[in-house]
Order: structure tokens, then sequence, then C-alpha cells
């Protein structure tokens, strides 16, 4: 499921993925009214964050929640 924003969604309509001999790269066509796809450019970003591993993460002042809020 995508939240409803149909600026977003314009935006991911717009994404095109290139093959490079590195990789794949997201692109966006720029347009003079929408930009680069920057929307979808950031929730790219985002769900790439979400893929790392985050098992091993302990903030310096971690209570026993692992949060860092004391009660």
């Amino acid at each position: 499921e995508l939240y409803n924003d149909p600026a977003l969604i314009r935006d991911l309509q717009r994404l095109q993925i290139i093959e490079k001999p590195y990789g794949y790269k997201l692109d966006a066509p720029k347009d003079k009214l929408t930009g680069h796809a920057d929307r979808a450019q950031a929730l790219a970003l985002a769900l790439l964050g979400t893929t790392y591993d985050m098992s091993g993460y302990m903030p310096d002042s971690a209570d026993e929640f692992g949060d860092g809020i004391e009660i």
C-alpha cells in the first residue's frame, strides 16, 4: 500500500531504472513544473535506509529498553 499523495505518485511514475556497469540508477527527466521527482527519490532513500541491519545498534545512553529514554 502507498499513501495517496498525487505528487508522490506522479513522481514515481516518472522514474526510470537505468542499468550502469556498476549497478542500477534511478533517474527522472527534469520537468520545469515538477523538477527531478524529489519525492520519489526521497522515498527510495528512505526505503534503502530500512534495509540496513539495525540489530547491533545501541545508543550510548540506552536504558534497558534500548531507547535511551529513562522513565
